[in-house]
């Protein structure tokens, strides 16, 4: 499924797929550590490093990748080896090296998750502002369904109530809200990176949205 899924990046990383940590509550403890050591072994394969992990270092990586990224998806941790495969972090030099692929995976998280997670929240943003644009009119009719001819501002628009937009401050809270509380579990680092994309995004740090919108 790792080539199907990975051709359309955008729904490995916000589709609606199981964390590595809600395969255990759903599959069983170590559930999610065997499918990682099953995908680590598919990258020595296709590498075809002369000299591979023994089955306590496949083991012993799986779960350190298990303990501080539980909160990806398991489809992002298929782009993550779909990205290895296409040497956007470097390559192995005949030994397959745990340190080189836990470096990899902190940039992928760091910088390449951030950026899309970034670029998620400018988006969804855009659609509301379009959506918005869509029910506005220029003040002179406005005020001319009001009976109230003749005056006219170029440029100006006044929004006209027909949509709430309460089910968009809603989801712009509950992030807020996620972020602030640590919701996921995110590392101080990854957290770090996440608050800079948010308030990038909405112009305003998570705290703040919530003391004005609370």
């Amino acid at each position: 499924m790792q080539i199907i899924l990975c051709k359309n990046p955008s729904n490995c990383w916000f589709g609606d797929y199981p964390t590595l940590k809600c395969i255990d509550e759903l599959y069983g403890e170590d559930t999610a550590e065997l499918w990682l050591g099953i995908q680590l072994d598919n990258l020595m394969e296709y590498c075809g490093c002369k000299v591979k992990l023994n089955e306590v270092q496949i083991d012993e990586l799986s779960a350190l990748i298990y303990l501080n990224y539980s909160f990806l998806r398991f489809t992002e941790l298929m782009l993550f080896f779909w990205y290895f495969k296409t040497a956007k972090f470097g390559k192995f030099y005949g030994t397959m090296d745990p340190i080189v692929i836990m470096e990899a995976l902190q940039i992928f998280v760091c910088e390449q998750r951030a950026q899309a997670i970034s670029g998620e929240e400018i988006r969804i943003q855009q659609e509301y502002e379009d959506s918005r644009n869509a029910f506005t009119i220029s003040e002179t009719e406005y005020l001319n369904k009001k009976g109230i001819p003749g005056f006219e501002k170029k440029n100006e628009k006044v929004i006209v109530n027909l949509q709430t937009s309460e089910a968009n401050k809603a989801a712009v809270l509950d992030s807020a809200l996620a972020l602030v509380n640590n919701r996921y579990g995110y590392s101080e680092d990854i957290l770090k990176l996440f608050y800079e994309a948010w308030e990038k995004a909405h112009k305003i740090s998570p705290a703040e949205y919530i003391n004005n919108n609370m």
